[in-house]
C-alpha cells in the first residue's frame, strides 16, 4: 500500500494472487508443452512394457525351475508375473508424470515442473534409453529395436516440453511484471493528476 499526499494506491502482490498468475492453457508454447510432456508418457509406457518384457524373458530363463514344473507352465507364470510387475511400476512412475501437467495452473508452480521434468525426466528417459540399447544388443526379444526408438523420441518429447513449459512460464511472468509496473504506475499519474 503506497500513500501520496492523503491519496492511497493499493499495490498487487502477483505472487500470493491466484487470479493474476493462473496459467493453464494459456498460451501456444505451454499447450505445445504440456501435450509433449502427455504424449512422451505414453511412449514411455511402450518403452517401459518393452523393457519389462525382455528382462521378464531374461529372468525366467535364469530361475532354478525344474523341468517337471516346466510342464505346468510355472516358468511361464513366473514370466508373466515379473513382467507385470515391471510394467505395474512403470506405469506408477509415470502418472507421477502426468499428473502434475494436467494439475498445474499457476505460474510459479509451472516453471517448477518444467526444471523437474527438464532434470528428473530427462534422467530417467536416458535411463530407459539406455536400458533399451542394452535390450537390443543383449536380450533376444524381437521389439527391442522399436523401444530404442520409442525410448529416444521420448527423451527428445519430454526435453522439449519440459523446455517450453518452463520459457512459457518465464515468458508470463515477465508479462505479468510489466502489467503490473504499467498499473501501479498509471495509478500514481492518477493520483498526482488528482492531487
Amino acid at each position: 500500500m503506497v500513500k501520496k499526499q492523503g491519496v492511497k494506491i493499493s499495490t498487487i502482490d502477483s505472487t500470493h494472487n491466484p487470479a493474476l498468475t493462473r496459467m493453464y492453457f494459456s498460451n501456444g508454447g505451454e499447450i505445445i508443452g504440456r501435450f509433449c510432456i502427455l504424449f512422451s508418457q505414453l511412449l514411455m509406457l511402450g518403452v517401459i512394457i518393452i523393457i519389462s518384457a525382455s528382462f521378464g524373458a531374461l529372468a525366467a530363463s535364469k530361475l532354478p525351475i525344474p523341468a517337471i514344473f516346466n510342464e505346468f507352465g510355472i516358468a511361464d507364470g513366473a514370466f508373466r508375473a515379473i513382467t507385470v510387475v515391471i510394467a505395474s511400476c512403470g506405469v506408477i512412475f509415470s502418472l507421477v508424470f502426468v499428473i502434475p501437467t494436467l494439475i498445474v495452473r499457476n505460474i510459479k508452480l509451472v516453471k517448477r515442473v518444467g526444471i523437474i521434468y527438464n532434470t528428473i525426466g530427462i534422467l530417467f528417459t536416458v535411463l530407459l534409453l539406455v536400458l533399451s540399447i542394452f535390450c537390443y544388443f543383449y536380450l533376444p526379444v524381437k521389439f527391442n529395436l522399436p523401444g530404442i526408438i520409442l525410448a529416444g523420441g521420448t527423451v527428445i518429447l519430454v526435453f522439449i516440453g519440459s523446455l517450453l513449459l518452463w520459457t512459457s512460464a518465464l515468458q508470463q511472468q515477465h508479462r505479468l511484471n510489466k502489467a503490473l509496473t504499467t498499473s501501479i504506475l498509471f495509478k500514481n499519474n492518477l493520483a498526482d493528476e488528482e492531487v
